[in-house]
């Protein structure tokens, strides 16, 4: 937990992971933005697609979680108490979200992607970093000195065991940033 935001007599956790996730979204949504201005696309109408987008993914991968909790656990519970995210969940509210944005508002989605990829990569990077703390994604078990282990009960890792594992998000991380260097001119 980075803080606690006290609002209205209540009081909500601010979690490592959300804080990665809305920088990631921030920034994944400056390149994009920034990218098409660049490519002499309409500013305006890039901003008004990538917040539908943006709202569209979270709202299906937040659907993706309700489904998933209920299956787990026989309960649409998850849907009326709140809960995460699944990421793979937000595609499908992407795509419909770039169709949408395609056909209203005439933005060549294929090319601001294009454009957008690096800073995608670099966004998915911080989210993988926010996986990392929040304990929600882990490696197997590991001797190496790089190992984690997670031993707070609020993070899915520790439930295992304290058993040393590989930090996979940050792998994954460090190739996101690799790859957030490559210009989408050089990948043909």
């Amino acid at each position: 937990i980075v803080g606690v935001l006290e609002l209205g007599g209540a009081s909500r956790p601010i979690g490592s992971y959300g804080v990665c996730a809305a920088l990631a979204i921030a920034l994944a949504g400056f390149v994009a933005v920034r990218a098409a201005s660049r490519a002499r696309l309409d500013p305006y109408v890039t901003y008004a697609g990538v917040a539908m987008v943006v709202g569209a993914s979270m709202a299906s991968a937040w659907i993706t979680f309700g489904v998933v909790e209920w299956v787990r656990t026989g309960s649409p519970s998850a849907f009326s108490r709140g809960g995460g995210l699944v990421a793979f969940g937000a595609l499908p509210g992407a795509a419909l979200a770039l169709y949408v944005t395609k056909r209203w508002l005439g933005l060549d989605v294929v090319r601001v992607l294009s454009l957008s990829l690096p800073g995608i990569a670099a966004g998915h990077a911080l989210g993988r970093i926010g996986c990392f703390l929040g304990g929600c994604c882990f490696g197997r078990p590991s001797e190496g000195w790089w190992a984690v282990t997670y031993t707070d009960a609020l993070v899915p890792a520790a439930s295992l065991g304290a058993v040393a594992r590989h930090p996979s998000p940050l792998y994954e991380a460090a190739g996101l940033l690799g790859s957030a260097g490559e210009s989408p001119d050089a990948v043909k």
